[in-house]
């Protein structure tokens, strides 16, 4: 089945890098996403037209034995790791059994599919306390707001509420988390924010 252009475009939307592989191991298709990971040659590249470990993985030889495995048949589950940061992508390998190639919008000579998985990111501080504290949706945003320097009426404005609900909210809060007041509390939050650092941030696709 050859791509069209809605099926392209479904592709290009997605986060994950997506590729596929022919039975020699060369790189048949990619997606957006995959373009940009093979232009910067990180996690995985391009060899002789053949996908590859990338330049910065510390187990670069476990990346290339997935990658080989997919081409005799066999599907993996890989977490990258990079050498020169701290950072995690998740690499999942699935094989195309002609059976299924027929509903797989890939190249006719396309026998594997390669995922690049961004890995989950780390929780914030205030995912944290929500968490640990059994916080409800409502306290979690304004706890999100105090968190950033906000007072408790601008969080309120900010928040589409009352300043007495704001209020109501923080004693529960306080009550929670076992805290006599705002200035506490924000001292467990950044805290807690030094502790998980800056969530979510991929300093390099």
């Amino acid at each position: 089945m050859a791509f069209n252009a809605t099926t392209q475009q479904a592709l290009d939307n997605l986060a994950a890098a997506f590729f596929a592989i022919d039975w020699h191991g060369r790189l048949v298709h990619s997606n957006r996403a995959g373009d940009d990971v093979l232009l910067r040659s990180r996690w995985l590249t391009c060899a002789d037209g053949k996908l590859a470990a990338g330049k910065d993985l510390l187990n670069a030889r476990a990346c290339v034995a997935a990658i080989r495995g997919l081409v005799a048949g066999t599907g993996a589950t890989l977490i990258l790791q990079r050498v020169s940061i701290d950072a995690q992508r998740i690499l999942l390998t699935t094989p195309i059994s002609r059976a299924g190639s027929a509903y797989v919008p890939v190249s006719s000579n396309a026998v594997g599919l390669v995922w690049l998985l961004p890995d989950r990111p780390a929780p914030t501080a205030i995912e944290c306390m929500a968490q640990l504290f059994e916080l409800t949706p409502a306290e979690s945003r304004l706890l999100a707001q105090l968190g950033d320097d906000k007072d408790l009426k601008t969080a309120a404005e900010l928040l589409g509420i009352s300043v007495h609900t704001a209020r109501n909210e923080l004693k529960a809060i306080l009550r929670k988390t076992g805290r006599r007041n705002q200035g506490q509390l924000l001292a467990l939050v950044n805290r807690l924010a030094a502790m998980v650092g800056r969530p979510g941030e991929d300093t390099s696709p």
